[in-house]
């Protein structure tokens, strides 16, 4: 690979973790920076610390959802009190009709 392909790699790999911290799913950060799904992977597999960087920015992204939630929750919001209690609550007798049908 000609060095200049590597810089060019390396921004849109820069790119990708931006979008990505920015809420962005990994489908939609690969279409806005032009490249295939199955690149990006390729990438996450041959560079350890690029996949690093993606998952910490993905689970940055989940502490964000569950703040939002939160706030949902203090707003009295039913959907997001239901939807909390059913993932958060099994221990209190709150389950999914899926997990009830598995046991």
């Amino acid at each position: 690979m000609k060095q200049k392909d590597t810089y060019k790699k390396e921004d849109v790999k820069e790119n990708l973790i931006r979008l990505i911290e920015g809420g962005r799913t990994i489908q939609d950060a690969c279409r806005l920076a032009d490249i295939s799904r199955s690149t990006f992977y390729r990438w996450c597999k041959e560079d350890p610390g690029f996949k690093e960087r993606v998952e910490i920015a993905d689970r940055s992204n989940v502490f964000l959802v569950e703040h939002y939630l939160m706030e949902l929750i203090r707003q009295h919001n039913p959907t997001a009190i239901i939807f909390y209690l059913k993932t958060k609550g099994a221990w209190r007798g709150w389950r999914n009709e899926k997990s009830e049908k598995e046991d």
